[in-house]
């Protein structure tokens, strides 16, 4: 008996193609900066809601409450845009990073922030660690300081000693620090993640008054 002929399913070999590595390295490269795109527009949309709600509410303690929480999300969103923009692993310039932190929070408080001081690059673990403690450091200035003083400055300075360590300083032009301050016994939230992540980044606090109040934060340059 004659074998049937075999079918072009049975005799032509499959052409399925197999995904290469870096075919699937870029469909994650995608879904990843998609996600980020959308958390970051995800916390400015709470920051505005927060910044919406504060218009409603009656006492000037919720009002200043509701200002403080929308000025920190705004913060953690630029922070979350600018690092998922860089290539991973990639040093953070501080100088520039801060800059637009600081116009941020400008927008958010209606302060004016100057911000200066000497190029420096560090990672993006240290750069997330130095914005927030510049946040909550602002946040603290227009809160004891300036109220709604439409001449307010806060200044930020990065800056260099050693060459393996640097220097945040966050200087308002308020009264300046009250009498028998400790510094080491912070008694608002803000302070307490300043002390803590500070101390994250192995650094030393010092608090004086200067024509205003002065914080420094001295630690050393972390490796890139």
């Amino acid at each position: 008996m004659t074998k049937p002929p075999a079918s072009s399913a049975e005799s032509e070999p499959s052409t399925k193609t197999v995904p290469s590595s870096k075919d699937e390295s870029t469909g994650a490269d995608v879904y990843i900066a998609e996600t980020n795109h959308r958390v970051s527009n995800s916390l400015s949309m709470v920051a505005a809601m927060l910044r919406h709600k504060r218009r409603q509410v009656a006492t000037a303690e919720a009002s200043e409450a509701l200002l403080e929480a929308s000025a920190r999300i705004d913060g953690i969103a630029l922070l979350h845009k600018h690092l998922y923009s860089l290539e991973p692993g990639a040093p953070v310039e501080l100088i520039s990073f801060l800059r637009s932190i600081s116009a941020r929070i400008t927008e958010s408080l209606g302060t004016r922030i100057e911000v200066r001081g000497c190029p420096a690059e560090v990672t993006g673990h240290a750069a997330t660690d130095i914005a927030v403690i510049v946040t909550e450091l602002c946040l603290n200035a227009v809160k004891h300081a300036h109220g709604s003083d439409p001449d307010a400055c806060i200044s930020v300075e990065i800056g260099s000693s050693d060459g393996t360590h640097l220097f945040l300083e966050v200087r308002d032009t308020g009264p300046g620090l009250p009498e028998g301050f400790d510094g080491s016994a912070p008694d608002s939230m803000g302070m307490h993640i300043v002390g803590s992540l500070a101390e994250g980044l192995g650094g030393d606090l010092s608090y004086r008054n200067d024509s205003g109040a002065v914080v420094r934060l001295s630690f050393r340059r972390p490796p890139r």
